[in-house]
């Protein structure tokens, strides 16, 4: 049974309220009161994947204007949800797989959330519900799939791995593993190509890696930008969270465009790109906005199996002003070259 698409201006101001740093003026004060009187919009909060930061931003509006206030009681409540994955629990999976590493002269790499999560405000404001790490063949994440499981972690039963042969006969895939009764989050040891739709993988430059925090490498950023556009086309449309990662990752970084734009034209990545493209400029850019999705493109803010509701009254007002992100007008699927060398 599908679900119910919430009216546009709703869940381009969700969107916006779990954002960084969305204001903390009168306007935004406004917007978000007008957001939490309308029903389920939590549920299009959590869907999005941006609770925590979405309640932070929540505390903020609230702590100026008096104890007591309605939005940060909402904020804190929100930053209170489960899952929070702090440094503690990442730092301790750390130390059980680093002597795997040493052992086998292998290292891990830390894509997805370990990669971009440093650039928030606070890094456990951005959400994730399991630790992602890349291996570069199924031996490998299958020898340290063996080294977790002597120590108690267990191949998930609900996710069993999943291993996929793209066109150029390399595999991709998963193993989930889950740690033993403990507070230390779920592992994807991702291997190989990483899984963009059902007939597509991307293969990551690892050459590219660099030191993280907490003892991990974590993927360069062109391999970060060409994960969370994978995440995107295997899944079929857009969150918060993927919006978010997108505009610090150009804030934050200098991306190889040439290389970005070769890999965008080798694997069918550019819908995906166009899409997040258009969706950060609406969500941290300046009206007038327009969540729906090109032709070829990716819908936003909401899974593609629900029904649409009418836009309701009154209309949001834009933005905060704000500089768009470059790639927004560089990676467009119109403006690449058409042929590449």
């Amino acid at each position: 049974m599908p679900s119910e698409h919430f009216p546009p201006e709703v869940v381009l101001q969700a969107l916006r309220l779990g954002r960084v740093d969305p204001g903390t003026d009168d306007a935004a004060v406004l917007a978000a009161e007008r957001l939490l009187s309308h029903p389920g919009w939590d549920r299009l909060v959590r869907q999005n994947k941006v609770t925590a930061l979405a309640g932070a931003n929540l505390q903020l509006m609230g702590r100026p204007r008096g104890p007591g206030h309605p939005l940060y009681a909402v904020g804190e409540a929100l930053v209170a949800e489960p899952p929070r994955i702090d440094a503690e629990s990442i730092a301790t999976v750390r130390s059980l797989i680093a002597p795997w590493e040493e052992r086998t002269g292998q290292r891990c790499v830390g894509i997805k959330g370990l990669a971009v999560r440093w650039w928030y405000p606070r890094p456990h404001l951005r959400a994730m519900s399991d630790l992602d790490l890349w291996l570069p063949d199924l031996d490998a994440a299958e020898g340290l799939a063996d080294h977790l499981q002597t120590r108690g972690w267990a191949v998930a039963a609900d996710e069993p791995p999943l291993i996929r042969a793209n066109g150029r006969r390399q595999l991709g895939g998963v193993i989930s593993m889950k740690p033993p009764a403990s507070p230390l989050p779920p592992v994807d040891l991702q291997f190989g190509d990483i899984v963009a739709g059902p007939r597509s993988a991307v293969p990551l430059d690892t050459g590219t890696a660099t030191a993280a925090p907490e003892g991990w490498r974590r993927t360069g950023d062109a391999d970060t930008l060409l994960c969370l556009l994978a995440g995107i086309t295997d899944r079929g449309w857009i969150t918060g969270k993927d919006i978010n990662d997108a505009w610090l990752l150009t804030q934050h970084s200098t991306l190889p465009w040439p290389v970005v734009a070769r890999l965008l034209h080798r694997h069918p990545l550019a819908g995906a790109a166009g899409s997040l493209a258009d969706a950060v400029a609406s969500v941290y850019g300046t009206g007038p906005v327009d969540l729906r999705p090109a032709p070829g493109g990716y819908p936003v803010g909401e899974p593609p199996n629900a029904t649409a509701v009418p836009p309701s009254d009154p209309v949001l007002p834009p933005a905060q002003p704000g500089p768009l992100p470059p790639w927004s007008t560089l990676i467009l699927p119109p403006r690449l070259p058409l042929e590449l060398p």
